[in-house]
């Protein structure tokens, strides 16, 4: 009968969780970074590996989300809420699949050096935009010019939604086509190493190549000069942190929710008639109320005798 309980361990599961890098909270964790280069990015890698594994299933499962380079969706907030409640005896425990903990992807590795934007094809749902075209970048500069309506923001939208932006713009469909507009995408060909390879705009938006490009229009002039910047260094490599900590607090929002849903005041005593001692009880009812105590109010009449109440 006592619910609070239960409610108690999620919290400080979650609260734990919050505070991994508190020692008064949780175990401390900390990185150990080589002095060389070399093998850098591989201790770095194996050491958030071992954080990740060392979590409670749920919130392992979010880990493995971010590091597979998956942006954390509501869905996976509530599978891992899901989680929290069998674990915590509140709902039936269900089969879990096996979590694979990997850091060989996007997710954990150092920006390339070198990095080129090559050139932006296949265009689809973007404004009015001719679907299909190609821009090859030049190296040092490269000039688009075009009369009033050619298209030219067209492409600079989707560049600042693709690639980071201080002034995003959302990218219309073609106002003059009634239906059957497509989905925006583009196909960006990226250099590195003297190697061309192509990533597509927004199914691989979460790769770090997206990171590495700042567009800069007149539109973010004013950003600049009227708001201020928030500065904030972080080792590259150490986002999954943060992310972490982002899909850690949805959880903890998702839980306050359930248990102001659940706290709700229920009249159960005007469902009765004058006064009895049932009626008593239930205005005193609480988590902490007995089954035992309860069972002692159940009437046992010979027409009644045979009868289960289930509590």
């Amino acid at each position: 009968m006592d619910r609070a309980e239960p409610k108690g361990r999620i919290r400080q599961t979650v609260y734990c969780a919050l505070r991994f890098y508190s020692t008064s909270q949780c175990n401390s964790w900390r990185i150990s970074l080589t002095e060389t280069d070399e093998g850098k990015n591989d201790s770095l890698n194996s050491e958030i590996e071992l954080f990740a594994e060392s979590l409670p299933y749920w919130a392992k499962y979010l880990g493995s989300k971010l590091l597979s380079g998956t942006k954390i969706s509501d869905t996976d907030i509530d599978i891992a809420y899901t989680y929290i409640l069998e674990d915590a005896g509140l709902k039936q425990s269900t089969e879990k699949p096996a979590i694979v903990i990997s850091c060989d992807n996007a997710s954990c590795d150092d920006f390339k050096n070198g990095l080129l934007l090559t050139s932006l094809q296949n265009l689809k749902g973007v404004n009015a935009l001719v679907e299909n075209q190609k821009i090859d970048f030049c190296p040092q500069v490269t000039i688009i010019y075009g009369v009033n309506g050619s298209g030219k923001t067209g492409y600079t939208r989707l560049l600042k939604k693709a690639f980071h932006s201080r002034s995003t713009e959302d990218i219309l469909p073609n106002i003059h086509v009634a239906s059957g507009h497509s989905n925006v995408s583009a196909e960006i060909i990226f250099t590195s190493d003297s190697k061309q390879y192509s990533l597509t705009y927004p199914d691989h938006k979460q790769q770090n190549e997206f990171r590495q490009f700042s567009i800069f229009d007149n539109k973010c002039v004013n950003v600049h000069l009227t708001n201020k910047n928030q500065f904030e260094f972080r080792p590259t490599g150490l986002d999954f942190f943060a992310d972490l900590i982002e899909a850690f607090k949805k959880v903890e929002e998702k839980i306050t929710a359930d248990i102001a849903n659940k706290s709700a005041t229920k009249d159960y005593p005007s469902l009765f008639d004058g006064e009895s001692d049932i009626k008593n009880v239930l205005n005193t009812l609480s988590a902490k109320t007995q089954i035992d105590d309860l069972k002692k109010l159940i009437p046992i009449t010979g027409g009644l005798r045979g009868t289960h109440y289930q509590f």
